[in-house]
């Protein structure tokens, strides 16, 4: 039977925005990871790795038709987010290809609709993760390694010792071995890229133009790896049920509205390529925070039957 034949409804949660036939063929890379009891001689993964080559090899050719240099000087907003997208599906099959391949694991996922899911890691860690996230801890943790990977948001209190904490997603590595930070990374994101910011002690961060560490107040990007100064209570909002951004793209804003109240939010791309900076502590409906957001870039917004829509004046 063909990937495209089969569905799988959570890797809708865990890539916003893709086809399905992208969602599918991830799917299989996650779903196969989860599952302690694969061998090498499993003929699923030969379909997995012919499906993962067939999206980096469709990814590389949208990339070479649309280069910097050929590219128009103002491309069309739909060509601006699958460009983007290219490059996360690129960067998450790796992460899920080297989770498929390596020793078996627990998942643990943080359902939508929720505001928070605590995990207590074999150490006496913590990792609170906001709703639609997923934390993979490989077998062998606290005995071997101290190894996890992310997708998504999470906030990591990390106990103290001797073997380093670290922390995998899409495209950056964190590595601690006694403090706290959140890292926020969501391969489906439009311009995605991986932050890490510090409540406490010293984090470092390697990411794909170079690395850097990290003291308390302190945050990065995968993207450009600078150190900038930063309001953890801001920035951590979600940890307390709000919301907080600068200068975000509202399509991103969106994603995690809809994961937070387990709805869709429809908008187009004139509206989601906009930047917004907002901030409200505390958020209990959804229809108050997009009447804000709708506010503040002067749209409308209306309720629709699976959830609400935001259009133009």
């Amino acid at each position: 039977m063909s990937l495209r034949n089969f569905t799988y409804e959570p890797t809708e949660q865990l890539f916003d925005g893709l086809s399905t036939d992208e969602s599918i063929q991830l799917g299989h890379i996650w779903d196969l990871c989860e599952s302690a009891q694969q061998t090498d001689t499993d003929p699923r993964k030969a379909q997995v790795r012919s499906a993962v080559l067939a999206q980096i090899n469709d990814s590389a050719a949208f990339s070479s038709a649309h280069s910097v240099e050929s590219r128009p000087a103002r491309p069309p907003a739909r060509i601006y987010r699958m460009r983007f997208r290219a490059v996360s599906i690129a960067a998450a099959v790796v992460l899920g290809l080297s989770m498929l391949l390596s020793p078996s694991h627990d998942q643990f996922r943080a359902p939508t609709g929720s505001e928070l899911t605590t995990v207590s890691l074999a150490d006496g860690s913590t990792v609170d993760l906001a709703p639609g996230s997923r934390l993979i801890v490989k077998k062998g943790f606290n005995d071997h390694h101290r190894d996890v990977a992310l997708i998504g948001d999470g906030f990591f209190d990390v106990q103290p010792g001797t073997t380093p904490f670290e922390v995998s997603t899409f495209d950056a590595t964190t590595t601690v071995l006694g403090t706290s930070f959140g890292i926020s990374a969501w391969p489906g994101a439009i311009a995605a890229s991986t932050e890490v910011l510090v409540a406490t002690g010293r984090v470092q961060v390697q990411g794909s133009n170079g690395e850097v560490l990290l003291a308390a107040d302190q945050m990065t990007s995968s993207d450009d790896v600078t150190i900038q100064e930063v309001d953890i209570s801001a920035k951590l909002a979600w940890l307390s049920g709000g919301f907080s951004y600068q200068d975000e793209l509202i399509g991103n804003v969106l994603d995690d509205v809809e994961r937070r109240f387990d709805i869709k939010v429809k908008a187009p791309s004139s509206i989601r390529l906009r930047p917004i900076t907002i901030h409200r502590n505390e958020v209990g409906d959804a229809s108050e925070f997009l009447g804000d957001i709708a506010a503040t870039i002067s749209v409308r917004y209306r309720q629709r039957a699976n959830g609400y829509e935001m259009y133009l004046n």
